[in-house]
């Protein structure tokens, strides 16, 4: 199972300097989503990501995310992230869930970079359903 967020993106009133790591640092905490609730193009994408970057300790990062997938998978999960220069080096662990049935682990890996005004962030990972990868633009809201 391969899922892709397609057209996903929406501006950051507020707009992020990436070569300003403190003032990316402090931008970076609060709720990201994809502009994209639209019904899914393919059964393998997923749209209405949500991100809540929540905590943070030195240059580690910590919060939650959901999705809804191909087929009315619900995904949702934490994602840990350690700020590098201009990106955030990503792991996640989480539980899609099929409608229906009993949700099964995933991890996840990715780069979440600045941007323009939004984060572009690309993922791969493995669950029992099969692969997952894609990428998404998140705006902050």
């Amino acid at each position: 199972m391969t899922i892709l967020c397609g057209a996903c993106e929406i501006s950051n009133a507020g707009g992020l300097n990436p070569n300003a790591p403190s003032a990316l640092a402090s931008l970076l905490v609060g709720e990201w989503s994809s502009s994209s609730s639209a019904p899914l193009s393919t059964p393998d994408s997923c749209s209405d990501l949500k991100w809540s970057v929540s905590e943070v300790d030195g240059s580690t990062y910590s919060g939650t995310f959901t999705a809804t997938c191909g087929a009315g998978v619900k995904v949702e999960g934490t994602l840990t992230g350690l700020l590098v220069d201009d990106q955030l080096v990503l792991t996640g662990v989480g539980t899609a869930t099929p409608p229906g049935s009993t949700g099964c682990g995933f991890t996840l890996d990715g780069i979440a970079r600045v941007v323009g005004d939004t984060i572009q962030l690309d993922y791969t990972g493995s669950t029992c359903l099969g692969p997952v990868s894609g990428t998404d633009v998140l705006a902050q809201f």
